[in-house]
């Protein structure tokens, strides 16, 4: 299964270590912190959740079955704000 896409109306400002994506329909701003922006960056890609769930468990050690909820819980966080696609 694949990530859901970046709604095409985000902007994306990148700023060394941080990123920034505006949500012009709600007019709000979110700040990303580095694991938000791993999974913003997948997305971007159009990476399967499979991989980015290995990646993120090789990086931070973490249970693969507690990686995926927090990836589905993260994702379910980008839908209500609106940074994913319908």
């Amino acid at each position: 299964m694949e990530l859901p896409a970046i709604d095409a109306s985000v902007v994306v400002a990148d700023f060394d270590t941080e990123l920034v994506v505006l949500v012009p329909a709600r007019r709000k701003a979110h700040l990303l912190e580095p694991m938000w922006a791993l999974l913003f960056d997948s997305c971007r890609r159009g990476d399967a959740v499979d991989d980015l769930v290995a990646e993120l468990t090789n990086a931070t050690d973490d249970d693969p079955a507690a990686t995926r909820v927090w990836v589905e819980q993260a994702l379910g966080e980008f839908d209500r704000l609106g940074i994913t696609s319908p």
